[in-house]
């Protein structure tokens, strides 16, 4: 599994007390947004991550130092370097594929604790091929393509390794909800529909209490192939928004051809004759 990125590093261990006092404060924004976390079957985060299939620590690297940076001219050594899928070089803002000079950028030691990212499969969704993902970065530390990384490692890891075929974000609505579906979309997420009112919501620090809509974003192995050849990966949610409604006229044009349900008929057929 690749666990390192241009910016961050994933690792499933927490390397200071400071850190898992930290990690407590992100698994409470993780509950604002992720309907796994929210419903959990114990409200608390050692237990969650044991239900998890993979549940990793975002680092973020440490900046190079100047003798660091003065590498950057030798020539790097391939003798190391791992295999990458056509589906990394895909140029997305959120990461370098492959990092070309490891010496150059030996960063290898994490140095703070920035955001939560997991993978949990049900008992019913590992025969089906299927995986849940969410992902958390602390307030500081957002609009800066971490959480885009993150998600990018755990989504390799999934298609690649573990041949999973179908990986969902199951988002909950509340006052964080746009910028989690925002980037899952940008990611090439596909909008699947919203479970009105499915989620009840106890009252919290920065939410009512009542009844919620959860939205499900998903994406397949094929889609995660394809997204080294197709360029036109939506970028918004109205760019997604105007994808699927077009997708959705193509097929609405199919099943007519095929029921042969929808006739087209002139105005003047329409018109009935009375007699005086």
């Amino acid at each position: 599994m690749l666990t390192s990125s241009k910016d961050i590093t994933l690792s499933t261990n927490l390397d200071t007390p400071s850190c898992n006092s930290k990690a407590w404060k992100l698994w409470d924004e993780l509950q604002k947004t992720s309907l796994d976390a929210i419903q959990a079957s114990t409200p608390n985060f050692t237990s969650f991550g044991e239900e998890c299939l993979h549940l990793a620590y975002i680092y973020l690297k440490k900046p190079p130092t100047d003798e660091e940076a003065s590498c950057s001219s030798v020539e790097p050594s391939n003798s190391a370097a791992p295999e990458y899928t056509n589906a990394d070089r895909h140029d997305l803002d959120y990461s370098a594929w492959p990092l070309e000079n490891e010496r150059a950028t030996n960063l290898s030691t994490p140095q703070s604790l920035i955001g939560l990212v997991y993978m949990k499969a049900g008992l019913s969704n590992v025969p089906a091929g299927e995986v849940d993902i969410g992902v958390v970065i602390d307030p500081e530390h957002r609009r800066c393509g971490y959480a885009g990384q993150a998600v990018v490692l755990m989504l390799n890891w999934a298609f690649e390794e573990l041949r999973f075929h179908r990986v969902q974000a199951a988002i909950v609505d509340t006052v964080d909800k746009e910028a989690v579906h925002m980037l899952f979309t940008s990611l090439g997420f596909q909008h699947e529909g919203i479970r009105r009112r499915s989620v009840y919501l106890p009252p919290g620090e920065e939410r009512a209490e009542g009844w919620c809509d959860v939205t499900y974003l998903a994406m397949l192995d094929t889609e995660w192939i394809l997204r080294s050849y197709i360029r036109d990966t939506p970028r918004t949610v109205w760019d997604e928004l105007l994808v699927r409604h077009s997708r959705e006229r193509e097929e609405l044009v199919k099943w007519d051809e095929k029921r042969r349900r929808l006739r087209k008929t002139a105005s003047t057929e329409t018109i009935k004759r009375t007699e005086n």
